[in-house]
């Protein structure tokens, strides 16, 4: 096995094989770095999973939301490019942030966010949409209200609480989910067999098309 000459760290010449196994994992390292410089080849795949992965829980509560207030097609696709427009601005701010008021500085992605969903479907279905949009004009100022003060009371949350939260509110999402299967609420051929069946090889794509 040919050896290279240079010394490292005093401890004498290394494999040049063993040198190409390093940088090689040097450069793996560089993709969870803040400032790792990473090649174009290896970006665009994860730029692209990332954005794949976020965009369904970007638009679907918004598509709920809009079908329980019903509002018309043109409607819909104007509330689901907002839900769109500003996870993206959230996205930059977390990246690029301005120091001191908001943004970590990270990658992270953004988006819309389940929690609120069961109460904005009573709204909707009680008030409209105009009321879903004050809701949550007044929910997102106690969201940065409770963010603020979060370190404070972080004690009265543990995860036992947290994961409570989490569980009822998949719960409470679960007719939605079955609804979406059978095609939608108000679709005409809602509940029939093949929109059964297109969901339930959906799911087996899902679990076992790996």
């Amino acid at each position: 096995m040919p050896y290279n000459v240079r010394p490292l760290g005093g401890i004498g010449p290394l494999p040049r094989v063993w040198e190409a196994q390093m940088a090689e994992s040097a450069a793996g390292d560089a993709l969870f770095e803040r400032t790792g410089k990473v090649s174009f080849v290896q970006v665009l795949p994860h730029a692209l999973q990332h954005v794949l992965a976020a965009f369904a829980g970007i638009v679907t509560p918004a598509i709920i939301i809009a079908s329980v207030c019903g509002l018309t097609p043109q409607e819909e696709a104007a509330v689901i490019q907002a839900s769109l427009v500003l996870s993206a601005l959230d996205i930059f701010l977390q990246q690029f942030p301005i120091k001191g008021i908001v943004g970590s500085g990270l990658p992270i992605v953004m988006g819309a966010s389940f929690t609120f969903v069961p109460a904005l479907k009573a709204v909707g279905l009680e008030l409209g949409f105009e009321a879903v949009l004050g809701a949550q004009v007044i929910g997102g100022a106690l969201v940065v209200l409770f963010g603020l003060l979060f370190k404070r009371v972080s004690f009265l949350f543990p995860a036992p609480v947290l994961g409570t939260v989490i569980f009822v509110i998949g719960l409470s999402l679960c007719p939605v989910d079955v609804a979406s299967m059978a095609g939608g609420e108000g679709a005409a051929e809602f509940g029939s067999v093949t929109n059964m069946d297109r969901r339930a090889r959906d799911v087996c794509r899902h679990l076992y098309g790996r």
